[in-house]
């Protein structure tokens, strides 16, 4: 399988003298990082539709984004704002978090619906959701932003455990069937520093939880060459 490795140049603006500086260089930063998602998005439907393995005949419109754990795919707007307005198709899954199984459906769901080639993202759970997905046949090319990207019989929970983890990146206790929510206390400065307070409350209290059986899932397909992978730790 060809990978190709993008570097994503850190866009961290050092927040100085006031407040009204610190918020501003904040949402800068949201900014680029929404531009640059973007900008990958539009460059990887760009090689997919010249890559002589695809065997495209005609340009890659389609783009289908799949969100990750405690979200939902309107996080995304900002980004199928910018796509939308260049002229590529972009529809985002609304995936249910309550098993691989289940996520991979919501993704075919919608992969079914596409017209042609399609560029499939995913976002950290997500990772290992479009990992299975990733063998549909419109799919010419996955893109992982912050994502899980699992070989087989791995596991996101086999991942996560091998890296640090920020004392802010709390979550809940599985409720009694399962599922588990993102610290309420810490949401803001542990899963989406970069918006403001405002929008955060809003993404605290729309929250989606995650089946905790989720993490311990392996994905079971092997990928064939028709995919193209592309990373951005964004």
């Amino acid at each position: 399988m060809k990978n190709n490795q993008i570097g994503n140049s850190q866009v961290n603006t050092q927040i100085e003298n006031s407040a009204k500086q610190g918020k501003t260089s904040t949402n800068q930063n949201r900014l680029l990082n929404q531009f640059f998602v973007a900008a990958l998005l539009i460059f990887c439907a760009f090689l997919a539709g010249i890559n002589p393995v695809s065997a495209q005949s005609r340009p890659v419109k389609n783009i289908v984004i799949v969100h990750g754990a405690f979200a939902d795919g309107s996080g995304w707007k900002s980004v199928y704002t910018i796509l939308t307005k260049k002229g590529y198709h972009v529809t985002i899954v609304q995936n249910p978090l309550t098993s691989l199984n289940d996520d991979v459906e919501a993704t075919n769901r919608i992969l079914d619906q596409q017209d042609g080639p399609t560029v499939l993202v995913g976002h950290s759970w997500a990772g290992t959701v479009i990992t299975q997905a990733g063998v549909h046949a419109k799919v010419v090319s996955l893109v992982y932003v912050a994502a899980f990207q699992p070989d087989k019989g791995e596991t996101c929970n086999t991942w996560a455990t091998t890296q640090p983890r920020d004392s802010k990146m709390r979550v809940s206790a599985p409720d009694k069937k399962g599922a588990i929510f993102f610290d309420r206390s810490t949401f803001h400065a542990g899963f989406c520093a970069d918006v403001s307070q405002e929008t955060a409350d809003f993404m605290n209290a729309s929250q989606q939880p995650i089946v905790g059986q989720c993490c311990y899932s392996g994905y079971r397909s092997r990928l064939e060459n028709q995919a193209k992978l592309w990373y951005s730790g964004n």
